[in-house]
């Protein structure tokens, strides 16, 4: 039988943990039909077309007004997470850097060098570079050099980042791929804090930059309950005096969508009570069906009746898929509630 190194076991591991490291926003289903937004509609004849002055127009007044989508999501994240999921997949980013994809963001760049926009869409992209470079070291042998790709444009873009602070100060989601680099090239969870709390300093509000921040704190310290409850009550603390507990809630809600799904009770520190009080000011705010049997369904989770039952009696008897995942669950909460 065929003998493998324990080099090599480590080698493929520690590329498949930072293949996670640089994976972003990843749909909880992948089994729910999908439908674009009204982001991705209006952006998209946009890109390829490369009609960056309009492209300018469209992200310009989401980087500071907060200008939220129907179910209270950040239009400005809706815009990015566009990119992320579209035009700079890793297949679309391969042929770096003269590829399609890369003359398109140099093109934005050069059309507008004062707007951030170019630059964090090409730390992203560098991002999935990275990302697609480590995984094919699974298989695939480094150089004689010792020159570690993957490592290599991950560096690139976070000293580029690094290099533009004051991108920071006019679009919160600089600090997005700047904390996602900084967890791949191997930052203290202490360098980590101090990025998050300068960046919620700026905008509390931005429940992309939290999420982010949290997912890869999970990461760094081993699932440390004591370490994420904390930078959830510093989420908490900094925006509660602007929307209550509504930011606190989408975090909650970002990291069960991004890696908890419906275990979220069992396996993430969550306070039922200020969840609760989130999850009802954010229906009250945005009244949509997702939002009102997203409060339905975290109370079926936490075992709240009365909070499921209000709910249901709110909301349409149609199950909103991206919420529920799967019919039963939707059924048989609902069933629950009505005991």
């Amino acid at each position: 039988m065929a003998t493998i190194s324990v080099g090599r076991l480590l080698f493929a591991s520690t590329a498949m943990c930072l293949s996670f490291l640089l994976a972003g926003v990843i749909p909880a289903n992948s089994q729910v039909d999908y439908e674009p937004t009204f982001v991705e509609r209006d952006i998209t004849p946009l890109w390829f077309a490369d009609d960056f002055v309009a492209l300018e127009k469209f992200a310009a007044p989401l980087r500071s007004s907060g200008v939220r989508t129907p179910s209270g999501g950040w239009v400005l994240a809706e815009f990015y997470r566009t990119f992320h999921k579209n035009f700079l997949l890793e297949s679309e980013v391969i042929d770096y850097p003269d590829g399609f994809q890369w003359k398109k963001l140099d093109a934005w760049a050069a059309a507008f060098p004062d707007s951030p926009t170019p630059h964090i869409l090409r730390a992203m992209a560098m991002a999935n570079l990275a990302r697609l470079s480590s995984r094919s070291h699974i298989t695939t042998s480094l150089p004689e050099s010792g020159w570690q790709p993957h490592a290599a444009y991950a560096r690139d873009a976070l000293e580029t980042l690094a290099a533009r602070p004051s991108l920071g100060e006019q679009d919160p989601h600089y600090y997005v791929p700047l904390i996602r680099l900084m967890s791949f090239t191997g930052v203290e969870v202490h360098d980590l804090l101090i990025t998050h709390a300068e960046a919620s300093s700026r905008w509390p509000q931005y429940d992309e930059l939290h999420v982010e921040a949290m997912e890869h704190l999970e990461y760094l310290t081993l699932h440390n309950a004591r370490t994420m409850r904390g930078l959830a009550n510093t989420v908490h603390a900094g925006s509660m005096g602007l929307d209550g507990e509504q930011t606190y809630a989408r975090l909650i809600d970002g990291m069960a969508q991004r890696k908890h799904g419906h275990e979220i009770f069992s396996t993430f520190p969550v306070q039922w009570e200020r969840l609760r009080s989130g999850l009802g000011q954010i229906a009250a705010a945005y009244p949509t069906d997702e939002n009102t049997q997203r409060l339905a369904l975290y109370a079926c989770l936490a075992g709240d009746k009365p909070t499921a039952k209000v709910a249901f009696q709110s909301t349409a008897e149609k199950a909103v898929r991206t919420v529920w995942l799967k019919p039963q669950t939707y059924r048989s909460c609902r069933s629950w509630s009505n005991e």
